[in-house]
C-alpha cells in the first residue's frame, strides 16, 4: 500500500510473522545498547519521526524501553506496523532532472526497527563466523580477496626464489 505525499511516498508492507527458535534468547541489554550506539547521528528519521539522537541520549531508561519492545516482538514474532513503514525519497543525481534515471531513491526506516535488525544481524554474523573457515576471505569483514591474492603472490615468489616448484592453477 502506498500513500503519496507532496515530497515523498510512504509504503506499508503487510506484517509477516517470523518464528524464533526456543534456543535463541531474547535480546540482551548489552546488544540493544550496542545497536543504539551504532546508529548514525544527524540522519533523517523514518516514518515515525524519531531521530537517532533521542535513542542515544535516552540513557538506561531508553535502553530498557527498547529492550522490552524488542522482547515483545521476539516473543510474538510480529513486527510492529509502525516499524514496517518506510519513506522513499527520490534524490537527484547529476544530469537532466527530467530523466527518471538521473534520480536515486533513498529509504528512511524507523530507527527502532534498525535497532532490532542490528541485534539480529550481529547474531547471524556470529553464527556465520563460527561456520565459515578462517581461510575464507571474500565477503567477510576485515578480510578481502586482495589480501589473499597478495599472499598467493608472495608464496609463488618465495617458491621461485627457493627454486621449488609452485602449485599451478589452470
Amino acid at each position: 500500500m502506498a500513500v503519496r505525499n507532496s515530497e515523498h511516498i510512504t509504503t506499508q508492507q503487510p506484517i509477516r510473522e517470523f518464528h524464533v527458535s526456543d534456543r535463541e534468547p531474547p535480546p540482551l541489554k548489552s546488544e540493544i545498547s550496542t545497536a543504539i550506539n551504532k546508529l548514525n547521528n544527524r540522519k533523517s528519521p523514518g516514518a515515525d519521526g524519531i531521530p537517532a539522537e533521542l535513542y542515544k541520549h535516552g540513557g538506561p531508561v531508553m535502553i530498557e524501553v527498547i529492550r522490552q519492545l524488542c522482547i515483545e516482538v521476539w516473543g510474538t514474532g510480529e513486527w510492529p506496523v509502525d516499524w514496517t513503514k518506510s519513506v522513499f525519497i527520490p534524490r537527484p543525481k547529476k544530469g537532466d532532472l527530467s530523466v527518471y534515471s538521473n534520480y536515486r531513491t533513498i529509504s528512511l526506516v524507523s530507527h527502532a526497527s534498525k535497532i532490532l535488525l542490528s541485534v539480529i544481524m550481529a547474531r547471524i554474523q556470529n553464527q556465520v563466523n563460527r561456520v565459515i573457515p578462517d581461510v575464507q576471505a571474500g565477503f567477510r569483514a576485515g578480510r578481502g580477496t586482495r589480501d589473499e591474492i597478495v599472499n598467493l603472490r608472495l608464496i609463488i615468489e618465495k617458491a621461485r626464489d627457493l627454486d621449488k616448484p609452485s602449485l599451478r592453477v589452470s
